[in-house]
């Protein structure tokens, strides 16, 4: 496998970007309005709004099951997304703290490919500058052969229609794990009033730790939360190599 570069501004390391052979195969899909459709892997299909489509299958549960089923908000679309595991619930929350995404679906197609297998593909989305990206994600550890050659071909079927293919396979890392915390902080209901925002940025235009920031707005009231919103808004930069604290160094976004 050779390495491949994240796109989107999303926490992918280790993202897998596999040779082409030109071999041809089809997708399958239910649009989100009508009846299921197949086609030829082509650049006709870029059309087709995949990132829209309903899911093509739903994982089965079981007593005793570990990974989790359910769905996650993603603040860029508005929406409620499915993930079946907790894996892709954190790796949808580094998409959504990117702020590139426009519409994202969950296994919206089938993959049929030329050697009479077929993949259903994690998510298909949308992003700002017009992309569309198809995300499989895959802890390292389950990197197998099969995967790998599964893989293969969807990088092959990807090539062929114009679509991006990303695989995330490395996700327990200090900025993951400060994303899943800020991603607490992200809804609009923590955003600061007018003046508070104002103060804050004006003050964060020198670097500050967090808790001197706070300290110097905060009026006898906790600002914390309104900071770290604005963190997660990006209006705040700040250091995401090591877990985020009151003494972690801020300053205004430039």
């Amino acid at each position: 496998m050779r390495a491949r570069t994240a796109a989107h501004g999303a926490v992918m390391t280790n993202t897998t970007k596999l040779t082409t052979s030109g071999q041809a195969g089809s997708v399958s899909w239910t649009p989100s309005v009508g009846e299921k459709q197949e086609a030829f892997a082509s650049p006709v299909l870029l059309d087709k709004e995949l990132y829209l489509a309903r899911k093509a299958r739903t994982g089965n549960r079981y007593p005793g099951q570990r990974n989790y089923h359910g769905r996650t908000y993603m603040v860029s679309t508005g929406e409620h997304l499915w993930c079946e595991t907790l894996t892709e619930r954190r790796f949808l929350l580094s998409l959504d703290y990117a702020q590139t995404l426009v519409a994202i679906a969950a296994q919206p197609m089938t993959m049929h490919f030329t050697d009479g297998t077929t993949h259903f593909p994690d998510f298909v989305a949308l992003h700002a500058d017009q992309t569309q990206v198809v995300y499989n994600v895959k802890p390292a550890k389950y990197l197998t052969e099969k995967a790998v050659k599964q893989f293969d071909n969807a990088t092959d079927l990807c090539d062929l229609v114009g679509w991006s293919h990303v695989v995330a396979t490395t996700f327990d890392t200090p900025e993951m794990k400060n994303i899943e915390w800020l991603a607490n902080f992200r809804s609009h209901l923590l955003a600061p009033s007018a003046a508070l925002h104002d103060d804050l940025l004006g003050s964060a235009e020198t670097a500050r730790t967090v808790g001197e920031l706070a300290g110097r707005v905060s009026a006898g009231h906790n600002v914390v939360p309104a900071i770290l919103h604005l963190t997660w808004t990006r209006q705040i930069d700040l250091d995401m190599s090591f877990p985020i604290s009151t003494s972690t160094l801020i300053r205004k976004a430039l």
